[in-house]
């Protein structure tokens, strides 16, 4: 059961001399497009000034903006004159205890990251650098006193990492505490969180990728230290670290990105190939090439599957839950959705994320009407308020592959909240036999509905209708073409947020049904 955070209003005091541990550095988080500029910082898409009284505390920045400063990911990418000056310009400035820095979440990215940069400038001034391991003691011991039991998921993960990363990286009185203290969480929330197919139960692809660098990265620094405590850290990071990785590479499209499931946004976490590169020594042949992957494939525990073929095709197929029960802030009312490449190219995406900020497009990007899926009676297959909760939602009545009669089926079910306390029920089947992806859904609900069937195609594609249905296509290469049986779609335009702070419009297809009880529908996406 998760435990209620204790307002944080009063610093750890001195905790005695600490020192780093001596050994190599171990390499910074890999590095996407944000970072410092000299005079200022870009995160999300947004460049704020750095400059005044209030810099630590921009007055125009959201919430996950101001994370992204506090966290120093962008400490290993920046000139070591400028890392010094920004380094203890945070210790100075930020005194407060309930400043945003001295949240738990960017207290665990930012505490590795220093560590790591200390260890790779081994030319600082000593007072500076006893100054900044001091502080990181102290920063640790604020951390170690507000573990996000409350929320779990994720972030439970990251503060069990740092703790285990600062206990094996320095040597003082609480070093050992925070070490046993990692490992009791990570054992714990790796057991749960590590679902047996290897996939993260938040199901995020961009969250698993951050999981799985902070974990290998941790099994770096645990190799580097001698101690029975050390061994078990890095044998579990490594073990989950790898497991969250192998079943990663299934959400990846031909053009290296994730599929935008759930909270998934492209340029956050580093790429399923970055990672490769970086952790998996002399590259796997099964997990470097994406295209020796081909044909079905499962992620049953977490409910996703698909398949691929030679030409640059990729199915993904979410019939999965909304997210862990106790913590689907992070889902979508996304069941029964699905993303397909062509040719090395997007052609059908989800919307993705422009912001966690409580507002319009925050509810529109998690709402059924965002995904590849059916919406009945205007409403979300689940309740979604604010920007994380959910309240009633969709339970999976049944998913998995299969062939039938010669050809391939993904196939999956689900049951959510409708009107009047009703119970709206939805299955899908989609039957591979290429050159043809055949659809077919079917609703059954009590009483009259009205149905929309959405279909989002990629940005910059062209969208014409012909004899046989509407066909997408990148200049002058026709890529897919979806029809209706007995049905046509309509052409219209949606929003695209591949990226925080970043719309695109793009076509969409939709088409609209009143029913009565039930109701049945046969469509199909002829690859070209």
């Amino acid at each position: 059961m998760a435990r209620a955070l204790l307002p944080f209003s009063r610093l750890p005091g001195p905790l005695g001399p600490h020192r780093l541990r001596p050994r190599a550095s171990e390499p910074a988080a890999e590095l996407r497009s944000d970072g410092f500029d000299g005079s200022g910082f870009t995160f999300l898409n947004r460049r704020l000034p750095f400059s005044g009284p209030e810099r630590w505390r921009q007055p125009g920045a959201d919430r996950l903006w101001t994370y992204n400063l506090h966290a120093f990911r962008f400490l290993s990418g920046i000139q070591p004159r400028d890392g010094l000056f920004l380094v203890l310009d945070w210790i100075a400035e930020n005194t407060d205890p309930k400043g945003p820095g001295w949240e738990p979440y960017p207290l665990s990215i930012r505490i590795r990251e220093w560590i790591e940069w200390v260890h790779s400038n081994r030319g600082l001034d000593e007072a500076a650098a006893h100054r900044i391991v001091g502080s990181i003691a102290r920063q640790t011991a604020a951390l170690e006193a507000q573990i996000e039991y409350h929320l779990m998921g994720n972030h439970l993960l990251e503060n069990a990492v740092t703790l285990c990363w600062a206990g094996l990286s320095l040597d003082g009185e609480r070093a050992s505490k925070w070490v046993r203290r990692g490992l009791s969480i990570l054992r714990e929330e790796l057991a749960t969180q590590v679902l047996p197919d290897g996939a993260h139960d938040e199901r995020s692809p961009m969250y698993q990728a951050l999981l799985a660098e902070a974990l290998l990265r941790l099994a770096g620094v645990a190799d580097k230290v001698r101690s029975r405590d050390a061994d078990t850290i890095g044998h579990l990071s490594q073990s989950a670290g790898t497991n969250l990785l192998g079943s990663l590479s299934r959400l990846v499209h031909p053009d290296g990105e994730y599929a935008l499931l759930n909270d998934c946004a492209l340029g956050v976490a580093p790429t399923y190939g970055a990672l490769i590169q970086r952790f998996i020594a002399g590259g796997d042949p099964g997990m470097e090439n994406l295209d020796t992957r081909l044909g079905a494939w499962a992620l049953a525990d977490a409910g996703y599957f698909g398949w691929r073929d030679g030409y640059g095709t990729c199915l993904v197929f979410d019939s999965g839950p909304i997210g862990p029960d106790h913590q689907p802030g992070h889902g979508h009312a996304d069941a029964l959705s699905f993303e397909l490449s062509r040719r090395g190219m997007r052609v059908i995406a989800d919307t993705g994320v422009f912001t966690y900020n409580p507002c319009s497009v925050r509810q529109y990007d998690r709402g059924t009407a965002a995904h590849n899926t059916i919406q009945v009676d205007g409403r979300d297959q689940s309740e979604l308020w604010e920007s994380f909760r959910c309240a009633r939602r969709i339970s999976i009545r049944s998913a998995g592959t299969g062939f039938r009669d010669g050809g391939l089926e993904l196939h999956g079910s689900c049951g959510g909240p409708g009107k009047s306390g009703q119970t709206v029920m939805h299955s899908r089947s989609i039957r591979i036999e290429p050159p043809v992806i055949g659809f077919h859904d079917e609703l059954t609900a009590p009483g009259r509905h009205q149905a929309v069937l959405r279909v989002h195609l990629a940005p910059g594609l062209t969208c014409s209708l012909d004899s046989d249905g509407w066909k997408a296509a990148a200049g002058s290469e026709a890529l897919a073409r979806v029809s209706g049986r007995g049905f046509s779609f309509d052409a219209t335009t949606t929003p695209y947020h591949p990226r925080f702070g970043v719309e695109i419009d793009r076509p969409a297809l939709s088409a609209a049904f009143d029913f009565h009880d039930r109701l049945e529908l046969n469509w199909s996406i002829h690859l070209l």
